[in-house]
């Protein structure tokens, strides 16, 4: 019994390494090199196939990485289900549907659209009941 075990580690660690294995464990041609993003920060190898690296060299990861903390809305500013979209100077939260508005989607309607379009021409376009 012990033997099979034993038989079966020594099998996962040698299928483990091919899957993941350093270059030295294939023929030279067959060496892939590249990045990836681990933690936030490129880092960089050689394996042997079926490894595969999403960034081909540490330039490509690092602008990958740049555009990965650029993106305002990862964070999430948008509140009650509110809508965030990327834009060139930081980002938008679209409010229509959530009840909500202002700059984050912070702000509760108050009251139904249809009472108080009329009278208050400042009142949130977010805020007005359709059908």
């Amino acid at each position: 019994m012990n033997l099979f075990f034993t038989a079966a580690a020594l099998c996962l660690l040698y299928t483990a390494g091919s899957v993941y294995g350093r270059s030295q464990d294939c023929p030279s041609e067959e060496v892939v090199t590249g990045c990836f993003i681990r933690d936030g920060e490129c880092a960089c190898d050689s394996g042997c196939p079926p490894t595969i690296f999403p960034y081909r060299d540490e330039d490509a990861c690092r602008r990958a990485v740049e555009v990965r903390n650029d993106d305002m809305c990862r964070a999430r500013p948008c509140k009650n289900n509110g809508y965030c979209t990327q834009k060139r100077d930081g980002y938008k939260c679209f409010c229509h549907g959530t009840g909500h508005y202002g700059e984050h989607c912070e702000l509760p309607c108050l009251r139904p659209a249809r009472q108080r379009l009329v009278r208050d021409p400042d009142f949130p376009s977010e805020c007005i009941l359709m059908g």
